[in-house]
């Protein structure tokens, strides 16, 4: 409706609270238009737009009188336009919901984790304010050991149980997806762009199912357990090996030890330091273990046949099972005391709002997450091979190293370092 004033043109228009809000928030509801034609309508949810009675309690502020139909509301463009500015500060946010998610690493060990919500914070322009983080995560549901574990997410450093309601902001590395927030943050964005956004869905999507190693995640899928220590392995010591030693060459050979020595020296990875005038081992206690077991497993899988009974290397203690996180050794057999949890303050507790509905803390009574289990070596028998390798080494070679770095550091010969070929070469 056009009027005419002072020889200048007036335009009067009118709106619903809703012809109003779209109007408004047009670039809003563009951004969530590619969420919901990209993960599907029923796994997204806009919210904090204002409401029906906030726009209309904005237009009695602002003197705007309601159409004679009832229901629109009727003003000068510029007094709409006024009342548009006032929002501009509003920060809206689009919800995405994955009801299971598997979360996979790059030697393709995986974890599944449940109802997980990524919240992604828009400006009134519908671009990611600069002082935000882009998206945050969320879960509504969790095993047992992911609960115990304090996992929401490899890449999350925080379970927040003191503000379960509370998302987090995730790790991202130096992933694509930071790039490609980068160019829709406020400052950088010259407008919407479908393009760029069905990019970050894209890589959003990717994002929540992969732990990256390279990425250093905060809590590595493999540290999620409820297990207890398992017996004996933690540290370097010198034990009496003798029960050991003969059940090895009992179920195997009496010249199998032998011949596994040699295998690990020949393909292991032992690394060695030289300090304080002698040789000792130069990697942690952990490093080694999963070292001489892996080479173990290679050499026994090279020169035994399937028929050959596995059960009696388990029986007999040779190998054991462990769950293998966080540089420890854990009994897959044991689990952890779930009193302490107090599980009974937590579920049931709010979480968000999706889709109108409220959502509460669960947490699955069985166990469905298999925790990622290794085979590892005889701690004593472990600690005797490596014994044996420092005595030969420093028998053979400790005067002889020792002439050679004191003629180098004098300038009559050059110290020859060390390093694992050579290690295995003079052994």
């Amino acid at each position: 409706m056009l009027s005419y004033h002072d020889s200048q043109i007036i335009y009067y228009m009118i709106y619903t609270v809703n012809d109003f809000r779209y109007k408004t928030f047009i670039d809003v509801y563009n951004v969530y238009e590619v969420f919901q034609n990209y993960f599907g309508k029923a796994s997204v949810d806009l919210q904090g737009l204002p409401s029906d009675d906030d726009i209309a309690k904005a237009f009695r502020s602002a003197e705007i009188p309601v159409h004679e139909n009832g229901k629109d509301y009727e003003a000068d463009d510029r007094i709409f336009d006024s009342v548009a500015m006032s929002y501009r500060s509003i920060r809206p946010f689009i919800l995405v919901y994955w009801p299971v998610v598997k979360v996979t690493n790059e030697y393709d060990k995986y974890i599944v984790i449940y109802d997980l919500f990524a919240k992604i914070q828009l400006d009134a322009n519908g671009m990611i304010p600069v002082e935000c983080n882009a998206f945050t995560l969320n879960r509504s549901t969790y095993t047992l050991e992911q609960w115990g574990s304090g996992y929401m997410h490899s890449h999350i450093n925080v379970l927040p149980k003191d503000n379960l309601q509370a998302f987090q902001s995730p790790c991202l590395g130096s992933g694509p997806i930071r790039d490609t927030i980068h160019s829709l943050k406020s400052s950088f964005s010259e407008g919407f762009d479908e393009i760029k956004w069905m990019l970050f869905c894209e890589e959003l999507a990717r994002y929540v199912t992969v732990e990256s190693i390279a990425g250093v995640p905060y809590h590595h899928l493999e540290g999620v357990h409820l297990h207890e220590t398992l017996p004996y392995y933690g540290k370097f010591s010198h034990e009496k090996a003798n029960l050991i030693l003969y059940k090895f060459s009992n179920t195997l050979s009496d010249t199998s030890l032998q011949e596994f020595i040699t295998y690990y020296l020949e393909n292991g990875h032992l690394a060695i330091s030289y300090q304080h005038g002698t040789f000792c081992v130069g990697m942690s206690y952990y490093e080694y273990i999963i070292d001489i077991s892996n080479a173990f497993i290679d050499w026994f899988n090279g020169n035994f046949d399937e028929k050959f009974p596995v059960s009696l290397l388990f029986r007999n203690n040779i190998i054991n099972r462990a769950v293998v996180a966080g540089g420890k050794f854990f009994n897959p057999d044991s689990a952890r005391n779930l009193e302490n949890m107090r599980l009974e303050n937590y579920i049931g507790k709010k979480i968000c709002i999706f889709q109108g509905k409220e959502v509460t803390l669960k947490i699955k009574d069985s166990v469905e997450f298999t925790p990622q289990e290794s085979i590892v070596l005889n701690h004593a028998l472990s600690m005797y091979i490596l014994d044996n390798i420092i005595k030969v080494i420093n028998y053979h070679y400790t005067n002889e190293y020792t002439r050679q770095h004191w003629k180098g550091i004098s300038g009559t010969a050059t110290a020859t370092p060390t390093n694992a070929h050579q290690r295995a070469y003079y052994i």
